[in-house]
């Protein structure tokens, strides 16, 4: 199992995406509306002849990990992103990146590219071909320990988004 909290500037839990990689289910939590929706997760086909990767000799200390830069370009969708990989064990990333991107199209380019397994991404920047910002995501911190089972819960107050139609 595996959460991932998106917070505001101001550290407030604005939402989650409880992940079971076994059962390859995905639910989306609201905490403003006290929602969650169990999300479709549908085939995908690796389409890798569409991109590009370059495996720079860029590197940088992000959260005391060393990073590598690989920049990966799609011309097809006017993207590039840099990802700043961190070599570790990880092995779980690119399971959870293959099951989140069958419901976000946003993820499929970095499951696009080989050979990821152990790696995760520190910091991403996703940018037109032109460098127009378009989009950041760091991971501010990684905790190695093992999280309570209520981490994974859906609250019994929250409401089903399927439910309300």
């Amino acid at each position: 199992m595996v959460r991932v909290d998106e917070r505001d500037t101001k550290n407030r839990l604005v939402s989650s995406h409880i992940v079971n990689l076994d059962k390859e289910e995905v639910y989306a939590l609201s905490y403003s509306k006290e929602l969650y929706k169990k999300l479709l997760v549908s085939s995908y086909s690796n389409d890798n002849g569409r991109i590009s990767v370059k495996k720079t000799q860029n590197s940088k200390e992000i959260n005391g990990h060393t990073c590598s830069q690989w920049r990966v370009r799609d011309e097809r969708m006017n993207t590039e992103v840099a990802y700043w990989m961190c070599d570790g064990e990880f092995e779980f990333f690119s399971k959870l990146l293959n099951l989140l991107r069958r419901t976000e199209y946003s993820l499929a380019i970095f499951g696009a590219i080989p050979e990821v397994g152990g790696f995760i991404p520190m910091l991403t920047e996703e940018r037109t071909l032109l460098r127009k910002e378009k989009l950041k995501i760091r991971i501010v911190d990684i905790e190695y320990n093992n999280p309570s089972s209520s981490l994974f819960g859906i609250p019994s107050h929250f409401k089903s988004v399927n439910r309300l139609s």
